[in-house]
Order: C-alpha cells, then structure tokens, then sequence
C-alpha cells in the first residue's frame, strides 16, 4: 500500500511525501517507509503519514 501526500499548486498538484508499507506475512508484521521532499521537512507530514498507514494496515486486519 502507498499514499501520497500532495499540496495544491495553483491547478496543479505537487507530492511532497510518500508512505507506504509492506506485509510480512510469515511473521505478520509490516514495515513502513516514509519520504518527504527536503523543503517539505519539519511540517508534520512523515508524522500524519505514519498513523495513518497504521490504520490503513489496520483495517486490513493486519497486526503492526
């Protein structure tokens, strides 16, 4: 699973994080990655990205 986090730029729109996770089935865990553009740091995005996949993995009936 993958969830972008994208900002309004006139009519356009600009990602400036990515989030995703993976299932590890055999030992039913997930790992998450998180990016964030350089000049996107230190706004809270990897910190609303990362509960959010845990919910996303969540309602997957996934343990992470």
């Amino acid at each position: 699973m993958a969830i972008l986090a994208v900002i309004e730029q006139g009519e356009r729109e600009q990602i400036v994080g990515v989030g995703r996770y993976a299932i590890i089935e055999d030992i039913h865990i997930a790992d998450i990655a998180l990016a964030v553009r350089d000049d996107s740091q230190d706004k809270g995005i990897g910190t609303e990205l990362s509960p959010y996949l845990t919910c996303l993995a969540k309602k997957k009936d996934f343990m992470v």
